[in-house]
Order: C-alpha cells, then structure tokens, then sequence
C-alpha cells in the first residue's frame, strides 16, 4: 500500500470559529436590516381617532420592541443551527464513520488494503493518517510472521521426515513402534501449533453451502471409525461462511467431544431472528464452571476435568475453534448437559442472503 499526500485542512476549530464569525455579524446584520424595514412601513397613522391611534400605537411599539426581534432573532439562530449540523454531518461523522468501517473490517479479508480518504478536518485526517500507518505495519509483521512460520514448519519437518525413516529400520518391532507413535505425536504438535499461529483462515473466501450437509459429513467421518454420533436439525439450510475453516473449527469441537464422550450429538437451529445455533452435545464427565474459560486458551487441556484418555490432546482444538468462529462474528460456550454432559454452543448472526 502506498501512502496517500497529506491533504492541507483547517481544524474543527478553526472551521467552527470561522462560522460563527462569519453567521453571527451575518444575523445581527439582518435583525438590523429586518427592524429598520418594519420601522419604515410603520410610519402611516392609524384613521381610527384618538383612541385608535393609541392602541394601534402600543399594538407597534410591542411588534417592535419585542415580538418583531425576537421572530428575527430566532429564524437567524434556526439558519445558524441548520448550517452548523450540516457542517456536523458533512465534515465530521461521515469521515469518523469511514474510519470506524475501516476499522472493524480490517483483517477479516485478506484482500482489504484500501487506505482511508484523509479528507475532512485536520484532526480526522491526522486521525486517518495514523490508521492508514497502523495497518501497514500490522500487515508488514503479518507478512513477516508469515513467511518465519512457513519456515518453521520446513526446517523442522524435514529433520523429522529423516527420524522417522531411521526409526522403520529399527529391527526391535516395540522399539520401532515407540518411536513411530512419539514422533507421529510431535508431528501433531507441530501441525497445531502452527495452525494456531497461522491466520491464514481469514484469507479463505466466504461461499454459500448447504449447512446440513457439511454437520452430516462431518458425522459420516466420525462414525466410519466407530463413534456413536448423529445429527440433528434441517435437512437443508443455505449459509455464507469460510467452509475449510469452519469444518475444521466444528472438526476440533467434535473431536473433542468423542474423546470424552461415548455418544455425540450435532444439533442444528435457527432462531426467530435469523441467527444460527450449533450444539455439540456429549455424555462425557463435563467441565467445572471455573475452567469453562481457560479451556480455549492454547496449550491448556482440560483433560484433568474430563478424564485422561488413549487419544488426549494438546490443548489446541479449542483455541482453533474459538478463533474461527469469532472470525465468523460468532461466539463459542460451555453449557452443561443434562442429566450429564457437555454442550459446547457455537453461536453466529445472521447474514444478509442467508436462506
């Protein structure tokens, strides 16, 4: 991204002081000019006699003296008003509601590198100027981390590639196996680790699926090596969402769930204001509520609370989930199950074209 030439502007303050020094002897000037034309068409007299001419005098004097600059007075302030919100509207919130668009959409789309307009008053283009600077240097360490974990993962994959050739010419068949599971499990460490590092989730495209489907093969591939899952929810339901991330996201929740539990459920809802539900339902030991949070931080297993098992984790399941679905403007947690159990809750809104 190149930077965008520092446009010249003047200060919000130095905006609002030029208009009201320009509106105020702009009103005075009119209630002046508007008084002196009112006295002038008041100088015929009145043919009603005596009594008459009294009252049609004290009915001027009071326009005058009091109801004639005050209705000037008052149409010049409602003008005044009138020019200084539409300098409101114009200079100042529409530049701040770019800035917060901006904002919030930066790094949700790996294509977005559009700078902001830095026109406006000077605050809001110093404002603009500093986010512009920011977003080029988180993108400029991004691409750094990037490239430093793509060689990470090369340097240490290679060394254990040539391990795990050495350890299959073992002759000693347990020996050999030992070594084969152990560097099979660093092997996993290392692939979620990254995963977790990794960001490139965000660089997936969205695209219309067929949810359904996707909880029903996801099923499907659990139960082909023998685990007592099923679904539940619509047979059909069409939805825009990053596919690889958040079949892998519901995959690590899933996973998850079989490792604790002898019978899972998916459950798919949609709620009255478009918004959907996916719950993950287990008959495992659950989670206490003090670890309800912790459990999603990276390396942080709750297999202490679960129960130990054959297939225990790194602690990384979790973290990759909740940071898929908050990708996805979602949220993710912990519910209990009764009579025993866990429901691990995803929770997204709902999109516009959303069916």
């Amino acid at each position: 991204m190149r930077a965008l030439p520092r446009p010249r502007s003047w200060s919000i303050t130095a905006q609002i002081t030029g208009l009201v020094a320009v509106s105020v002897p702009l009103g005075v000037l009119l209630v002046m000019t508007g008084l002196h034309l009112l006295g002038e068409g008041s100088g015929h007299t009145s043919p009603a006699g005596p009594a008459g001419a009294a009252g049609t005098a004290a009915g001027r004097d009071l326009w005058h003296l009091i109801l004639a600059p005050t209705v000037l007075t008052a149409s010049v302030v409602l003008v005044f008003v009138t020019f200084l919100s539409l300098y409101a509207v114009r200079w100042i919130i529409a530049p701040l509601s770019s800035v917060a668009a901006a904002a919030e959409s930066f790094g949700r789309s790996a294509e977005d590198d559009r700078l902001l307009s830095r026109g406006g008053p000077r605050e809001i283009a110093q404002v603009a100027h500093a986010l512009n600077d920011m977003r080029t240097r988180i993108r400029a360490l991004l691409d750094d981390r990037r490239r430093m974990l793509a060689g990470i993962g090369h340097d240490l994959r290679t060394p254990l590639t040539r391990l795990r050739l050495r350890a299959e010419r073992v002759a000693d068949q347990n020996l050999r196996e030992g070594m084969l599971n152990e560097i099979a499990r660093i092997t996993r460490m290392l692939d979620e680790t990254l995963e977790v590092l990794r960001r490139d989730a965000r660089s997936e495209e969205p695209s219309r699926i067929d949810l359904p489907s996707v909880l029903q093969t996801i099923c499907s591939e659990f139960a082909d090596v023998g685990h007592n899952i099923t679904y539940e929810g619509p047979p059909q339901l069409i939805w825009t969402c990053r596919i690889g991330a958040l079949t892998r996201a519901i995959g690590n929740v899933v996973d998850n769930a079989v490792r604790h539990g002898s019978a899972v459920t998916i459950a798919l809802r949609v709620r009255d204001d478009g918004a959907i539900e996916i719950d993950v339902e287990d008959d495992g030991p659950g989670v206490p509520a003090p670890l309800r949070e912790t459990v999603f931080d990276p390396f942080v297993k709750g297999d202490a609370a679960r129960g130990s098992g054959p297939r225990s984790g790194f602690g990384l399941g979790l973290a990759i989930a909740r940071d898929v679905v908050r990708d996805h403007g979602g949220a993710i947690e912990l519910l209990d199950r009764i009579p025993r159990g866990l429901i691990v809750r995803l929770s997204f809104p709902a999109r516009p074209g959303q069916a």
